[in-house]
């Protein structure tokens, strides 16, 4: 037992990344929209793992979907008749609870000049909470390299 200790241990403290698809979407900003919109995608079978909504005025708006199917979820969306697009954005996988997480992944991302466009947290239960980072398209890779030097 000592050693399954040690092993998870060993694990609990590392932060990695990688690039996600982030499927974002045009809405009108009106009641019950969003609840059209994850029963047509939990219909098809799409699981949503992350969500963050961006008001464009009053009347449009944006939600930002992390899904485990994106093809999927673009034909969900098509079929709804959605403006849709996607991009790359990185996904940082924090294992525990800890302060500073944050800070050291803004301070990495900032001293290799990258701008940090939009930012939302996503916990799964008991599972690791994600952060996840848009940065702008041409840096994804850049930002990729930087964030190996986030403890």
């Amino acid at each position: 037992m000592a050693k399954r200790g040690k092993s998870k241990t060993k694990r609990a403290g590392k932060i990695t990344v990688k690039s996600v698809t982030q499927v974002s979407v045009l809405l009108a900003n009106v009641p019950g929209e969003l609840a059209k919109i994850t029963q047509a995608l939990a219909d098809a079978g799409v699981s949503v793992r992350g969500l963050c909504r961006t008001e464009l005025g009053r009347e449009k708006l944006t939600d930002h979907f992390i899904v485990d199917k994106v093809a999927q979820a673009k034909k969900v969306f098509a079929r709804l008749k959605k403006k849709v697009s996607t991009t790359e954005i990185l996904a940082f996988s924090c294992p525990e609870d800890r302060r500073g997480v944050l800070v050291s992944i803004a301070r990495v991302l900032g001293d290799a000049s990258i701008n940090i466009e939009n930012i939302f947290v996503s916990t799964p239960g008991n599972a690791a909470a994600v952060v996840y980072i848009a940065v702008p398209p041409a840096d994804v890779k850049r930002a990729l390299t930087a964030a190996k030097a986030i403890r």
